[in-house]
């Protein structure tokens, strides 16, 4: 019980580091500062955040993993297969403990989808990111 109540409490922790961040204008500063505060929570190999684009129905991504930002890149709204479209659109975190066990309880008619930068990982968690009560990415 002692670990769930820790990994709620980070997850609770994750959210708050996201309503700090849409204040801050500078993408890059703002995921190396998250990157940084989230790894002394928790091992977090990879940190993303992701703005919705009206121009394009899209969720402009930038990655850091490992400390090292890879080339951006972009969800459709229309790729129903990948969890950060998920998060956006249902407005609430999703968690996975499991990648390729747990992907199947959020999108039974889907196959497991490639990445578009960078590792796999095994586990994850996104949040949604709001400004005044209107969504405008995920973390």
């Amino acid at each position: 019980t002692s670990e769930i109540e820790q990994a709620y409490h980070n997850v609770e922790l994750l959210s708050e580091i996201g309503k700090k961040i849409t204040a801050n204008l500078n993408i890059e500063s703002t995921i190396k500062t998250v990157y940084e505060n989230v790894n002394e929570l928790m091992d977090a190999m990879i940190l993303m955040i992701g703005l919705h684009s009206k121009t394009n129905s899209s969720i402009q991504v930038n990655v850091m993993e490992r400390g090292v930002f890879l080339p951006s890149f972009d969800y459709l709204l229309t790729e129903k297969n990948r969890p950060a479209v998920w998060c956006f659109e249902n407005q609430k975190e999703l968690l996975m403990n499991n990648w390729e066990v747990d992907y199947n309880l959020y999108f039974p008619e889907y196959e497991l989808p490639k990445t578009k930068a960078g590792e796999t990982t095994n586990s994850l968690v996104y949040l949604p990111l709001f400004v005044k009560n209107k969504i405008i990415g995920v973390l």
